[in-house]
């Protein structure tokens, strides 16, 4: 068999005559983008239980749904992918609305034979490529082609049923001992093997999909590798030499496993230097991992056991542009921002902190601090911070000593959540101010000048959303001539 009938066979058949589908990166946990787009815009809706995807219109994939009967089938579909079910039986009005399938993956299923109709299939574009099936031979055991088959009831007999009509798995050749030239398609030709625990889909060559295996240690990574997947596994440690072959890395994804700290090397991922995103939350970590790469822009440590954040953890990281620590131990971080010059989105909340951070970096655009154990914040603390509109500081300590005059009155601001502290007064805020939430605090008293200096037809707030509810007022509370000032409010909760 020559290399390119190889390549076709795996390319045009990759459900049937490949161990994944090359493609199931688009449609997988891994593309919910993708997935989301469901609507069928020219022959029917897409089964809630597949995908349609929209950058492939005549596919429909429905594999490990967990399905036992057969979906609806619209239409314009050519390529069905119903592998990785339950599915025991095909009745004849089953293939009623599916005149143009050209592809029928159903592999894997529980299908018998008594139970197909007799007459809803018939001969395919796939014919050609089973007869070059059936020449390249199935192999003793499994029934080979009679005159009158069509070439689906054929795939049928011998591509989906092995396990009830065949002996053996007749595409066994492909990926067995004697498949080793398919097995090579998955080969890495400029930097290793892909692990056989891991897939690398050849349509996205760069890519290594190890998430959710079960794995209790590093894979070895090809050279070519750019974005990792190692998500939802066990692994505990990542050794210096991990990550010895990993020079190209961008994205490492890393989440929900059982790292630790003292397991992670100091040198792992020195080597990373063109690393742009490293998702590590949801793990065992005690502190902030050693020497992380300067190229990093998204870097995730949420959901960890950290207690201490110094400045040399981030230091030299001026690419850093979202950093996520909510929910691990930090009681302090001193001035452990102070060198972040690009960070837009700081999430610190859930954590033992009684103060706001120092030196607070100039570009933030998001600040979440809620649930901690804030008491004060700092006089002009959001002064220098031109570019700031999103404040979350619910759930705190805070009280109306601790709060500085003016210390939310700064424009630009959009949305501020002050809610679920000790509050008894409003806070003075800005008039651009679009979102304020106040609930559940102490609150006596409605002062309109928290939000208007001036009322009269020119000076108003551009208040939108105002939250009182759980407080000590009521609507009565509420003077008149709040209409001029909150006019553009559309909800006011008291």
């Amino acid at each position: 068999m020559s290399p390119v009938s190889l390549l076709l066979l795996c390319g045009l058949l990759p459900g049937v005559l490949c161990q994944r589908d090359p493609f199931s990166w688009l449609y997988g946990p891994r593309g919910q983008a993708v997935a989301a787009l469901q609507a069928d815009r020219t022959g029917g809706d897409c089964p809630a239980e597949c995908d349609c995807p929209p950058t492939f219109p005549v596919a429909m994939y429905c594999d490990n749904r967990g399905l036992s009967s057969m979906p609806f089938i619209p239409e314009r579909i050519k390529y069905l992918y119903l592998q990785h079910n339950h599915i025991s039986a095909i009745p004849d009005a089953a293939m009623t609305n599916a005149s143009n399938l050209v592809w029928l993956m159903m592999h894997h299923n529980q299908l018998r034979s008594d139970a197909i109709g007799k007459e809803r299939f018939t001969p395919s574009r796939l014919s050609g490529i089973l007869e070059r099936y059936w020449a390249l031979g199935a192999g003793p055991g499994c029934p080979h082609p009679e005159p009158s088959m069509s070439p689906v009831s054929l795939l049928l007999l011998c591509g989906l049923l092995p396990g009830v009509l065949c002996q053996r798995d007749p595409f066994s050749w492909l990926y067995g001992p004697r498949g080793q030239a398919v097995a090579a398609l998955q080969a890495d030709r400029t930097g290793g093997d892909c692990p056989a625990e891991c897939d690398c889909p050849p349509t996205f060559p760069v890519a290594m999909y190890c998430d959710n295996r079960g794995l209790s240690s590093m894979p070895f990574i090809p050279e070519r590798i750019k974005y990792l997947y190692l998500q939802h596994n066990h692994i505990s440690a990542i050794p210096d030499a991990a990550m010895t072959n990993a020079s190209n890395l961008v994205w490492l994804m890393m989440h929900h496993n059982q790292l630790r700290s003292d397991a992670i090397g100091k040198e792992a991922f020195q080597k990373l230097a063109a690393l742009d995103r490293l998702y590590l939350q949801h793990n065992n970590l005690s502190s902030v991992p050693p020497s992380l790469p300067r190229s990093l822009r998204d870097l995730r440590l949420d959901h960890n056991a950290i207690d201490k954040v110094v400045a040399a953890d981030f230091e030299g990281m001026d690419n850093l542009t979202v950093l996520y620590l909510q929910h691990n131990h930090i009681s302090d971080m001193s001035s452990a921002l102070k060198g972040l010059s690009s960070l837009t989105l700081l999430d610190i909340s859930g954590n033992q902190l009684t103060k706001v951070p120092e030196s607070l970096p100039a570009q933030l655009h998001q600040l979440y601090i809620e649930s901690n154990a804030i008491a004060t914040v700092p006089e002009g603390f959001l002064g220098g911070l031109s570019q700031l509109q999103f404040v979350r500081l619910s759930h705190n300590r805070l009280t109306d000593t601790g709060i500085p005059p003016n210390a939310f009155n700064v424009s630009g601001l959009v949305e501020l959540d002050l809610s679920h502290n000790r509050l008894e007064r409003i806070p003075i805020v800005s008039t651009t101010l679009q979102h304020l939430y106040l609930q559940a605090n102490s609150i006596k008293e409605f002062t309109l000048g928290s939000f208007c200096s001036v009322v009269d037809i020119s000076n108003f707030s551009k208040l939108r959303t105002l939250r009182l509810d759980g407080n000590e007022i009521s609507r009565v509370d509420i003077p008149s001539e709040s209409s001029m000032c909150l006019r553009q409010a559309n909800e006011i909760n008291v």
